[in-house]
């Protein structure tokens, strides 16, 4: 990820290269709507919970965000598999 990325555009490409953003909204309980709402970065006004982030996390099983989130902290995300080798 270049140093221009935010969070928000890792959460964006999640969510467009997942299986279709409807499935998505359904499994976690949002509505398109409001989902894309709170992934604009140009409305102040909707935010996007971390109970959210995780459940998109778990339905598209893709942990970028986290490694996002990780990197910007200076740490580094590591599977458990490869943590005990």
């Amino acid at each position: 990820m270049d140093k221009d990325t935010t969070i928000i555009a890792v959460i964006r490409e999640v969510l467009a290269q997942s299986n279709g953003i409807e499935e998505v909204v359904s499994k976690i309980g949002k509505t398109y709507p409001t989902l894309m709402r709170e992934i604009n970065p140009y409305d102040k006004n909707a935010k996007l919970g971390v109970e959210t982030l995780f459940d998109i996390m778990k339905v598209t099983q893709d942990i970028r965000p986290l490694e996002y989130i990780a990197n910007e902290l200076g740490f580094k995300v590591v599977a458990k598999e490869q943590e005990q080798n």
